[in-house]
């Protein structure tokens, strides 16, 4: 799977990581396309040196992707189902 990862300042790459473990009620998605917000331009640019390399898939959290697998939780279903395009967003880290 793909991840965005701010690595230092003024440079944010992308890098092949394990899938993230599926959690209750979340549903795992392949990212197709990755959007940034203003908050991680931020980052990129104005953060502290010291704060860097940034969490790999901290930064580039809007997500258009295919649906993977999808973990229900009280028998409420989640509005995607696998295989399907999905825009979202990540949970907050």
């Amino acid at each position: 799977m793909r991840s965005a990862q701010i690595v230092q300042k003024g440079v944010a790459e992308v890098h092949d990581v394990a899938p993230p473990e599926l959690t209750p009620g979340c549903a795992l998605v392949r990212p197709l396309f990755v959007g940034v917000n203003g908050r991680d331009t931020t980052r990129v640019y104005q953060g502290d040196e010291a704060d860097y390399p940034l969490p790999s898939g901290s930064s580039g959290s809007e997500v258009v992707g295919v649906v993977e697998a999808v973990d229900y939780v009280g028998g409420k279903a989640l509005p995607f189902t696998v295989d399907e395009v999905a825009i979202v967003r990540l949970p907050d880290q």
